[in-house]
């Protein structure tokens, strides 16, 4: 009996390594694809977020949309068609090969153009500059708080090169 008992702990502890080994691996897997994901988009396109088909996938780098989304948040976001886009809704425009997310205000038709207000949710104006529809790119899908941390790491150039080294 005391046999048989320390044979399934040892099977159980063998199988919550498998699982956590597996775990590990997978989030490695996916840090190395989004570095290479972003080393593309930043060398050929000069872009500061990774896009695979409609998926955008970015860090906040501030806190101007907290408590919503904080800082070092891992977005990742899908392509908005233009009659999905609603007001309140927080929306992800590009702004200097960038994606930030500020939430729709108003959506204002002057003159056959359309224009959007948008407003960071921590600040108390909105934001100077109106946004036009090329700009929209995306609207949120998932926010996931402090990943993004951890994706920072993975955009810099060293890692990018001890990665390479790594890989070669």
């Amino acid at each position: 009996m005391k046999n048989s008992l320390g044979q399934f702990k040892r099977k159980t502890n063998n199988t919550i390594r498998r699982i956590l080994r597996s775990c590990v691996y997978f989030i490695l897997i996916c840090l190395i694809l989004y570095n290479i994901l972003y080393m593309f988009n930043n060398v050929f396109k000069s872009k500061k977020y990774a896009k695979i088909f409609n998926i955008y996938i970015s860090t906040e780098k501030e806190n101007e949309m907290a408590p919503t989304i904080k800082k070092n948040s891992l977005i990742i976001g899908v392509k908005i068609k233009e009659e999905d886009i609603k007001e309140k809704q927080i929306i992800g425009y590009d702004i200097d090969n960038s994606i930030k997310y500020h939430r729709l205000i108003k959506i204002n038709n002057n003159d056959n153009e359309i224009i959007y207000i948008t407003k960071a949710d921590s600040n108390y104006n909105i934001d100077i500059e109106y946004k036009q529809r090329e700009n929209i790119k995306s609207r949120i899908l998932i926010n996931i708080p402090n990943l993004g941390f951890l994706f920072k790491i993975f955009e810099s150039k060293i890692t990018t090169s001890i990665i390479i080294i790594y890989l070669i």
